[in-house]
């Protein structure tokens, strides 16, 4: 995407995700890596061996949405209304953890997310071209990574995951709307 920089010019920015490890974030209890590098469009499908050809409840979306979470601290696309958090914490860990790692603009950058079942347990960590860049406080360091990714975090949910149900939507959406 652009966003306008100071002197009047478009920043492209190009966000190429390379692995997705997840870890007592929603389904997923144990240590799960899942490689993006190089795969283009990804689709997921699955099968829940407990219940024959029915995918639900596999991890699909929760494997979908860690990255925005990530990235952007939701798993909801759609702006929070009340301002509450979805808990993303595995009923059978106390840390829900997510690290996403690839590059923007050819730098390469690795956020770490984690939210744990205690109150004060969460944090954010940002890298960027070799550069520890996070700050004392997840907001803080949340402004560091929407500045580097020339975006903020509102746009990120709205173009990193189409679920479903919101893909009609899009499809059908006017310029105006889009």
């Amino acid at each position: 995407g652009t966003s306008p920089s100071s002197n009047n010019e478009a920043t492209v920015s190009e966000l190429r995700i390379e692995s997705v490890t997840l870890k007592g974030f929603g389904s997923f209890r144990e240590e799960t890596v899942y490689p993006l590098q190089n795969r283009g469009v990804v689709l997921l499908r699955g099968t829940n061996k407990d219940f024959g050809s029915d995918s639900n409840g596999v991890g699909k979306s929760t494997l979908a949405m860690a990255s925005l979470w990530a990235l952007a601290g939701s798993t909801d696309p759609r702006p929070a209304q009340d301002g509450k958090v979805t808990d993303v914490v595995n009923d059978f860990s106390k840390v829900a953890e997510v690290t996403l790692s690839g590059c923007v603009n050819s730098k390469p950058f690795l956020v770490k997310r984690t939210k744990s079942i205690s109150s004060k347990g969460s944090s954010l960590t940002f890298v960027y071209d070799g550069v520890d860049l996070t700050r004392q406080s997840s907001k803080d360091t949340q402004q560091i990574i929407d500045t580097h990714f020339s975006t903020g975090s509102q746009m990120l949910m709205r173009t990193i995951f189409h679920g479903q149900h919101s893909i009609g939507g899009l499809l059908e959406s006017s310029d105006a709307k889009l």
